[in-house]
């Protein structure tokens, strides 16, 4: 029961995904006791998640600060379970 004028846009519980071109790639390598996470430096204002499920859904922000390596952010983390999944938001 909102009017919204010409020109004005308005929004309630809804998110925005732009194209799959414009996200960062992460990248996974096995590691002695962990995996070596990886995505471009130049993917600014994107952190590190981590859930060990999802359903029901539980992310939370790695502690590990990502190193700058030759144009990439690189983190290290250790396996502290049996599944662990990885993404990156904004």
């Amino acid at each position: 029961g909102m009017a919204v004028g010409s020109g004005q846009i308005y929004g309630d519980d809804f998110f925005m995904q732009t194209a799959a071109t414009d996200r960062p790639t992460l990248g996974v390598r096995s590691v002695p006791g962990g995996v070596q996470l990886r995505w471009l430096a130049s993917a600014i204002g994107y952190q590190l998640q981590i859930s060990t499920m999802l359903a029901p859904v539980s992310w939370i922000f790695a502690t590990q600060i990502p190193i700058r390596v030759n144009g990439t952010n690189v983190v290290e983390v250790p396996l502290e379970s049996p599944t662990q999944f990885y993404r990156l938001t904004k």
